[in-house]
């Protein structure tokens, strides 16, 4: 029993670190190569409803807004989004959990570092983005 043990203990942390990694794929390619609309902004974040959010399979984003146009990377690690803005001293701009992602919505509850603030964003899936960045990791050959 014991010797069963020591062999399924390193089993399982595989496992659970391979499916974190499936999850993060899943997330990556269901936000790229789209663009996402806010719905909902919590009281006081930089975003507003109607701002546009296109996330670029080659890791770029860009924002679109009333107030704002923003450029950087982002990519999914251990369930969270990452974005980091061009030009930005901050190694991670925005550190985003995704609590609830599927086809046509997501919802982020945001730890803005830039704004040393938190708030919650909800957005809707607008289109999807032909032609661009076509070299994302999941994409490039091994």
């Amino acid at each position: 029993m014991k010797k069963m043990l020591i062999w399924a203990l390193p089993l399982l942390f595989t496992l659970s670190l391979a499916s974190c990694t499936d999850e993060d794929s899943w997330a990556e390619m269901t936000l790229s190569n789209r663009s996402w609309r806010v719905v909902e902004a919590s009281y006081g974040a930089p975003y507003e409803r109607g701002d546009i959010f296109y996330f670029y399979r080659d890791g770029g984003f860009e924002v679109e807004g009333f107030r704002l146009h923003e450029y950087g990377r982002w990519r999914v690690s251990k369930g969270r989004l990452l974005m980091h803005f061009d030009g930005s001293p901050y190694k991670v701009d925005i550190e985003a959990p995704i609590p609830v992602l599927d086809e046509d919505y997501v919802a982020l509850d945001c730890r803005d570092y830039a704004f040393d603030m938190g708030y919650s964003l909800r957005m809707v899936a607008v289109g999807y983005l032909d032609g661009y960045g076509y070299d994302h990791w999941y994409t490039r050959p091994k």
